[in-house]
C-alpha cells in the first residue's frame, strides 16, 4: 500500500499552534479506514499531547527555523524546507502539506486520489497571472519584468494557486529543489511574500497538471481571528472526551464561520505599503 503522508508545521505563538492541533484533529476524524501518518513540524511538541501517539512530531531548534527561513528571513520559504525535509526521510509514497489554518471537512483519501505521476495539488485556483486586474498583480507584473532566474528572464506562467495545501507524489520530489532554488534567487531580488506560491504553482503546472482540494479542505487564512474563537472551545471540550467520541463531534460539528467582512486598512498599513513601493 502506497504510504500517505499528511505534513504540517507549527512554530511559535500558542493561537499558530491552536490551529494546527484542531487541524490535526480533523484529519484524524476522517480519515477512519485511511493508512494515513501525521508528520508535524514545531519547537515544542507538548501542545500535541492530547494525539498521544497518533502524531509523528519532528522537533525544529531555533537555528534549524533559522535556516529554513534563509538568509533573507523568508517566513514562507520554512514550508519548502520542510517538504524537502520530509521527502529526503522518505523518498516514496505521496504527501500532502497543510497549513496549520485549514479543517477537513472530507477524507484526507478525497485529496491524496487525485495525487499521482503528473498529477499535483494545490489548494485552490485563484486566478490568471498575466490578466488579473488588481493593483497587487499589477505590481507584480511590473516588478517581475526586471527579475531572472539562472540568468534567464522569469516567465511568470499561467495561474497563481493558494499553496494552503501542496499535494506531491514521489515522481514530483525532485521539484522540491528547484522550488528552493527558485525561491531564493527571486526573493533576493525582489522580497515578495507572494513568491513562495507562485513558484511552486509554476513548478507543479509545469510538470503535468494540478487539481483543486478546497472542497474537502477548508483554509481560513482570511478569518484567522474568527477561527481561533471558534476553536479554542472546541479543543477544551475535545480534550474531555474520549477520543472516539471526540473525533465523531468533529465530523458533526465542522469548523463554520461567518463569511469575511471587507476590512478597510488602517493609516499605518496605508502608510507601511507606500513605504513598501519606494
Amino acid at each position: 500500500m502506497v504510504p500517505l503522508r499528511l505534513v504540517l508545521q507549527a512554530y511559535g505563538r500558542e493561537d499558530i499552534k491552536e490551529q494546527a492541533l484542531y487541524a490535526v484533529w480533523t484529519a484524524l476524524a476522517w480519515s477512519d479506514g485511511v493508512p494515513l501518518e501525521v508528520h508535524v513540524y514545531t519547537d515544542d511538541a507538548g501542545w500535541l499531547a492530547p494525539l498521544g501517539d497518533r502524531v509523528k512530531a519532528r522537533l525544529l531548534t531555533p537555528e534549524e527555523i533559522r535556516a529554513w527561513r534563509g538568509a533573507a528571513d523568508f517566513a514562507h520559504r520554512l514550508k519548502a524546507e520542510m517538504i524537502r525535509d520530509v521527502v529526503r526521510r522518505f523518498p516514496d509514497g505521496k504527501l500532502l502539506y497543510v497549513d496549520g489554518d485549514i479543517a477537513f471537512r472530507a477524507s484526507p483519501a478525497v485529496v491524496f486520489e487525485r495525487i499521482g505521476p503528473g498529477r499535483g495539488v494545490l489548494h485552490v485556483r485563484e486566478y490568471d497571472i498575466a490578466t488579473h486586474p488588481t493593483k497587487q498583480l499589477r505590481r507584480f507584473r511590473r516588478r517581475m519584468r526586471y527579475v531572472t532566474f539562472r540568468g534567464r528572464k522569469v516567465e511568470l506562467g499561467e495561474a497563481m494557486w493558494n499553496a494552503g495545501a501542496v499535494g506531491l507524489d514521489a515522481s514530483h520530489y525532485p521539484l522540491v529543489d528547484e522550488w528552493l532554488a527558485l525561491v531564493d534567487e527571486v526573493y533576493g531580488q525582489w522580497p515578495y511574500w507572494i513568491h513562495e506560491q507562485w513558484a511552486i504553482s509554476k513548478l507543479l503546472l509545469g510538470a503535468g497538471t494540478v487539481s483543486p482540494a478546497d472542497d474537502a479542505i477548508f483554509h481560513y487564512w482570511a478569518q484567522k481571528d474568527d477561527a481561533v474563537a471558534a476553536i479554542r472551545p472546541e479543543l477544551t471540550l475535545l480534550r474531555s472526551r474520549p477520543f472516539e467520541e471526540a473525533l465523531a463531534h468533529v465530523r458533526e460539528r465542522p469548523l463554520r464561520l461567518p463569511p469575511p467582512v471587507h476590512r478597510h486598512s488602517t493609516l499605518r498599513e496605508r502608510i507601511a505599503r507606500i513605504f513598501r513601493k519606494l
